[in-house]
């Protein structure tokens, strides 16, 4: 989803944009659009280049594209992206993500600035680098 009526929505997370589309007018003027982004993944089995699709969920276009997303342990007792687990976090650049919300930094602060949770992060942007599985 790019806008709902006149608003650019492409950075929005989901209660944003829900919260558009309750206040907007009927009938609701959508536009939809669906650029690129190419991700650069590093990870324990080295580097790939994938191209996801803006507004994609992190965790669920990692996975479809094999991407080792989780070590062993959190293959066995990850939350299936439901954001409790903190299992699925990856350090991204270039700032290709939708918004991080406060309780999602307060989770990974030990991790730093730059750390996601992939279930929680939307792809927003043209290019970024992404680190799977940081320490």
């Amino acid at each position: 989803l790019e806008r709902v009526g006149d608003v650019d929505c492409t950075t929005l997370g989901f209660d944003d944009v829900m919260d558009l589309i309750a206040d907007a007018p009927s009938p609701v003027a959508l536009a939809f659009a669906a650029p690129d982004c190419a991700v650069t993944v590093v990870g324990p089995e080295g580097e790939m280049t994938m191209t996801l699709r803006k507004g994609e969920n992190l965790r669920a276009a990692l996975l479809q594209r094999k991407a080792k997303v989780y070590d062993f342990k959190g293959t066995m007792m990850n939350c299936n992206g439901g954001g409790q687990c903190g299992l699925c976090a990856v350090v991204v650049r270039d700032g290709a993500f939708g918004p991080q919300y406060d309780w999602e930094a307060g989770k990974l602060k030990r991790l730093g600035p730059d750390a996601r949770l992939a279930c929680q992060t939307t792809v927003a942007g043209d290019a970024a680098v992404v680190e799977l599985q940081p320490k």
